[in-house]
């Protein structure tokens, strides 16, 4: 299934073409050729029997000629003369019979289960942060989330006020979010309560002023306004992609870091 939505996805930003290409085909190098007479016969009969030689001796003599040649230019072909003989051979009969490769065409995308999934990145690394994340996340619902300038960093572990780790999904957004009814909530395990940032009712938030960093323990809703779907450490986003657009989401966020917050019509309250 994500690797459809993936396809569907690279679909809508590249406007349905997958190109392959494929780069031409190597030019064999000319062959070196050296020419070496020696031991000339007293007469041209001699001369006629040296030229008629066996095809082993002549191929044999080529070879150890095209073995000094190449080592008289510096060039190491092979460990052997032998070697760079064969290879000559090789690449002049490949030259000849040389045709030119078909570009392969993209095969239709069959239905998988989303275990399956291939993802942008999976790589984990260490702990990812210097200061120490909240020991427990923030929650956000809104009607739509835009992440432009989107960078997908892979699966990384983050360390929390306690010592305790976690995995995270780590994004860096460069070129702005935009948040549609925001509704932020911090949960107080100790107090009971839950605290509340909203925004006006059809407004929409800003984050603007250079990179984002966000840790994102899981984002879900209709990705694309479509396809419901829900992306966390056990299952990567399919595609690193540049703009990200959901509706109906909700995000638990381990923390976020950078750019300016606007948010119009702000209320905060606390309820139990």
């Amino acid at each position: 299934m994500l690797e459809e939505i993936g396809d569907a996805i690279e679909g809508v930003f590249t406007g349905g073409r997958k190109d392959a290409e494929s780069g031409p085909s190597p030019t064999p190098s000319p062959s070196a050729s050296r020419s070496a007479s020696e031991g000339a016969g007293d007469t041209a009969s001699d001369a006629v029997e040296d030229a008629a030689g066996t095809a082993s001796e002549a191929a044999g003599k080529a070879g150890d000629d095209a073995g000094k040649a190449v080592e008289d230019a510096g060039d190491t072909v092979g460990d052997t003369a032998d070697e760079a003989a064969d290879k000559a051979a090789e690449a002049a009969q490949e030259a000849a019979g040389a045709t030119p490769s078909a570009t392969a065409s993209p095969s239709a995308s069959a239905g998988v289960d989303p275990e399956d999934c291939p993802v942008a990145t999976d790589a984990e690394g260490g702990v990812d942060n210097t200061v120490p994340l909240p020991d427990d996340p923030w929650y956000l619902d809104a009607s739509s989330l835009l992440l432009k300038g989107a960078s997908y960093k892979g699966v990384v572990e983050v360390r929390t006020a306690n010592g305790t780790t976690k995995k995270v999904l780590k994004y860096v957004i460069s070129g702005g979010t935009d948040i549609g009814d925001l509704h932020q909530t911090v949960k107080d395990d100790q107090s009971g309560k839950t605290y509340h940032v909203q925004a006006a009712k059809g407004s929409t938030s800003t984050i603007r002023g250079g990179d984002t960093v966000m840790y994102t323990e899981s984002i879900s809703g209709n990705l694309l306004g479509l396809i419901p779907i829900t992306f966390d450490p056990e299952h990567p986003p399919p595609l690193d992609i540049p703009l990200i657009y959901f509706t109906n989401v909700k995000v638990v966020q381990a923390a976020q870091f950078g750019g300016n917050l606007h948010v119009p019509g702000l209320r905060q309250y606390v309820t139990d």
